[in-house]
């Protein structure tokens, strides 16, 4: 599976919120280079050991995570 997606099967596996955090997992670990640090909008991603800052309402206060919103849909 590319980077940034969870299939079906996977998410009746797991569970929506599970399979969207593979999906995020898979597109972070695609970067060349891995990011230093992570902009995200209100969770922290689990397995994930690049340093994090959840922001509550990411997409409304950070244009960062405003416009990754906006690319990801």
């Amino acid at each position: 599976m590319g980077g940034g997606r969870a299939e079906a099967g996977e998410i009746d596996a797991c569970n929506i919120r599970q399979a969207s955090f593979l999906a995020m997992r898979r597109a972070i670990f695609a970067l060349v280079p891995l990011p230093d640090f992570l902009l995200v909008d209100a969770f922290l991603i689990p397995g994930v050991p690049i340093p994090q800052r959840p922001i509550v309402h990411g997409d409304a206060l950070c244009a960062s995570i405003a416009a990754a919103s906006i690319v990801a849909r």
